[in-house]
């Protein structure tokens, strides 16, 4: 895998190393986790945030500090959580929403460490919208709802004015494979897309109608990816609550 120079490659740098020693932290602190022959780490997205996991594997990383690590790719927050909470991961690399919905629904679990603490990802049009008035009773795409774009966009959308089930209606397509495709097809109107998807969506002339930057300027601050484990897991080895 590829990455751009300069000032992105210095910072997934310093994300991969971060990443890298706080999982070789948690599990020579957590002997019980590294009983198993590999350790799944389950993330919920293909994009360049998630990259630091990838090129950790990809790159040995995790083997040079002894860690015997696996990644596996779940096309949601929503649903890398249910891994989790059923025992198949023992690590979610996801969205602060998903921890926070499934803390207010009595779940166990926690988040380690934040890798994103802002939601990046531009909000993209078809190209008839021009403005944000034109959004009314369009249908706008999400991963699922309570995922990290479907709730930027819910804050997003009322930041502008609109209200969901009122003003535009929401769709749950999944990956953001499948919203980009959705979207240049016209069975949507809007959608938050990250790399490589925003950099085609503009290609296929679809418009930035809010950008990442103005997203910052809004407001629309949130725990977007994080390292989420069991709560008894940090209970019994770190010997908090």
């Amino acid at each position: 895998m590829r990455f751009q120079s300069g000032g992105k490659t210095a910072r997934h740098k310093r994300m991969t190393t971060i990443l890298v020693i706080a999982l070789t932290f948690f599990f020579l602190r957590a002997p019980t986790i590294l009983a198993a022959d590999t350790l799944l780490v389950v993330n919920s997205a293909l994009n360049m945030l998630t990259a630091p996991l990838w090129v950790a594997e990809e790159r040995g990383y995790f083997h040079k500090y002894g860690l015997d690590v696996d990644t596996i790719y779940i096309p949601s927050g929503t649903l890398g959580m249910q891994a989790l909470l059923s025992g198949e991961t023992k690590i979610l690399a996801a969205d602060g929403s998903s921890v926070v919905n499934a803390r207010l629904r009595g779940a166990p679990v926690k988040i380690f460490i934040g890798m994103v603490n802002f939601y990046p990802n531009p909000f993209f049009s078809s190209p008839e919208i021009k403005s944000y008035a034109d959004l009314r009773g369009k249908k706008i795409a999400v991963t699922r709802i309570g995922s990290s774009s479907y709730t930027a966009t819910v804050m997003l959308m009322k930041k502008l004015g609109l209200e969901e089930g009122r003003d535009y209606t929401i769709l749950q397509l999944g990956s953001t494979q499948n919203r980009l495709a959705a979207l240049t097809k016209g069975m949507i109107q809007g959608t938050t897309l990250s790399a490589p998807e925003s950099v085609i969506a503009r290609k296929a002339g679809m418009k930035v109608l809010v950008s990442g930057t103005e997203l910052a300027k809004l407001g629309i601050t949130i725990q977007h990816q994080c390292a989420d484990v069991m709560e008894s897991s940090l209970h019994n080895e770190f010997g908090r609550n």
